[in-house]
């Protein structure tokens, strides 16, 4: 099995654990060819907006943000389909990993994440649990009867891709940060309805390590709750060769949400042991979740 590490949500790992991978047929090989290309070869230079697009651009940038200054929290249903390469040459192969759940999100830096394997949705060991508790990030491994924890930053996003580009309150930080332009073509989005498609370059070090491209899709009616909110995010590394795409359905603001719906389950029994993800210079005392 293959295993993928990528920020997800402060400082938290995805682990998938599943693979998916059919015979190698005709369109099987066309999809590795198709995949390999968009992940080996970097893409080219850009030349600067035209005028109007840029202004395109710079008007749904600010709407967004007027939107994300608002927003107090968000619950959405989640698809998430992680793919990548494995094998050299001829063996090479393209695998596919999915998973379904949950998600809800409240700023500045609360988060749950549930989701499980599709093609086992009762096998807690291949899903993946995340839960930020505004003070510390758990991961629960259930292969490994183990609660990984990390210190999440005292306010905001800090630098995680994600929460930046879902709620980040300022367009001028956002275009900073990244090479934000509207993708025109819409060859990809057909299936969605009352959107926007914004392509995202990394500008920054360390962004460009996490991911060589982004793509975010946002909900443009204004007579709907889920305006301004994301549709689709998805994520390429094209060094690791790997892709990730979530997939928000049903995507509501919320705002009843309170920090006890963020607190992480109890450890599942006395087997289970907690341990830093990454250990900070100042250690705190972290007790185990009850």
């Amino acid at each position: 099995m293959k295993k993928i590490s990528i920020l997800f949500l402060l400082a938290g790992i995805l682990s998938p654990a599943w693979s998916q991978v059919g015979p190698m047929s005709e369109q099987g090989k066309a999809d590795v060819n198709k995949a390999a290309n968009m992940m080996q070869v970097a893409p080219p230079a850009l030349a600067p907006l035209a005028p109007q697009v840029a202004n395109f651009r710079d008007g749904y940038l600010k709407v967004w943000e007027q939107e994300m200054k608002a927003l107090d929290g968000i619950e959405s249903k989640v698809f998430q389909t992680v793919e990548y390469l494995e094998g050299q040459g001829a063996n090479q192969r393209l695998v596919r990993e999915v998973y379904v759940g949950r998600l809800k999100m409240l700023k500045p830096n609360m988060a749950r994440l549930e989701l499980w394997n599709n093609q086992d949705l009762e096998n807690n060991k291949k899903g993946q649990f995340i839960y930020a508790d505004g003070k510390y990030l758990w991961e629960f491994d259930h292969k490994a009867k183990k609660a990984y924890v990390d210190k999440l930053a005292a306010e905001g996003a800090g630098d995680n891709n994600l929460l930046s580009i879902l709620f980040g309150t300022s367009a001028d930080k956002l275009r900073d940060r990244y090479d934000i332009r509207p993708d025109l073509s819409d060859a990809a989005v057909k299936d969605i309805k009352n959107h926007v498609v914004f392509d995202i370059l990394p500008k920054m070090p360390g962004d460009i390590q996490e991911f060589t491209k982004a793509q975010m899709i946002l909900y443009t009616n204004p007579t709907q709750d889920s305006f301004m909110l994301p549709r689709r995010l998805w994520f390429m590394n094209q060094r690791s060769k790997y892709s990730i795409t979530w997939e928000l359905r049903d995507i509501v603001k919320r705002k009843d949400l309170a920090a006890r719906d963020f607190a992480p389950p109890k450890l599942p029994d006395e087997t289970w042991k907690s341990e830093w993800r990454t250990k900070p210079a100042q250690t705190p005392t972290v007790s185990n979740p009850k």
